[in-house]
């Protein structure tokens, strides 16, 4: 699906399948699995922010661009995958009209962040 230091250009809400967050330097190891009804692909915002000492208000100050964060994990595809595609672009506009939504993804992402550190 993607690979750590990619730029951050989509997100995924995975459909039918199941993937795996990897240890690339380790013959990608497993280190957290993900399943069907997850939205992938975010966790590397809460991970920025956290590393860097902010907190979820001042993400408008990234503004999601994906030259300022970098992809910080690996994530592989373990069986075939059916996954909807969300561009960071319509995430932006999610941002703007449904910023509670955002919030919530975040919010999700930054739980499974917490629990692979």
């Amino acid at each position: 699906m993607y690979e750590e230091t990619e730029e951050i250009d989509s997100f995924f809400f995975i459909k039918k399948g199941v993937l795996a967050f990897v240890l690339t330097a380790h013959e990608n190891a497993v280190y957290k699995w993900i399943k069907q009804g997850t939205i992938v692909g975010f966790e590397d915002y809460p991970y920025y922010l956290l590393g860097n000492g902010l907190t979820y208000d001042e993400l408008r100050t990234i503004e999601l661009n994906p030259s300022k964060v970098k992809r910080e994990f690996s994530l592989i595809a373990k069986t075939v995958v059916e996954a909807l595609e969300l561009p960071i672009e319509d995430i932006v506009k999610m941002a703007h009209d449904f910023p509670h939504v955002l919030k919530l993804i975040y919010h999700s992402s930054e739980n499974r962040v917490l629990k692979m550190l």
